[in-house]
């Protein structure tokens, strides 16, 4: 081990072989990606095409925030009413919308839990979960 405590050999890490699929696809970028599939475009095609990885949503009309939306912003900013932090629970109007939203799709022990509550219970009960239901 480093800092002269223990057998070397002991303290190497012993990974399996490199897997060639995981090693040609770390090569790879997402601009390379985006590449190769802008050469499989028919360029007869008179449509047009959204760039792919463009990343900004502002360039494309279909992207833009509906205006009530956009209103609501404006007139939350202007207010001067919520220019603060959020409690650490959470609001509690929002936390009821998105209880009552997901009631359905998440487990019974997640609701009414803050962030953190619902990641600690993820991290611990998840993977029991999985492996006690039959597939």
């Amino acid at each position: 081990m480093e800092n002269g405590g223990g057998d070397a050999s002991a303290a190497a890490w012993r990974f399996g072989a490199a897997n060639p699929a995981m090693e040609a696809a770390r090569s790879q970028s997402i601009r390379a990606l985006v590449y190769r599939v802008y050469a499989c475009l028919d360029r007869g095609d008179a449509r047009s095409v959204a760039p792919l990885g463009h990343g900004d949503p502002a360039a494309f009309a279909c992207f833009r925030a509906a205006p009530a939306a956009t209103g609501a912003v404006v007139a939350a900013a202007a207010s001067g009413a919520h220019n603060s932090y959020a409690p650490a629970a959470g609001i509690a109007e929002a936390c009821s919308l998105c209880d009552n939203a997901f009631a359905g799709e998440i487990p019974d022990e997640l609701h009414n839990c803050t962030a953190l509550d619902v990641a600690y219970l993820n991290n611990n009960n998840l993977d029991r979960r999985r492996h006690s239901t039959v597939a």
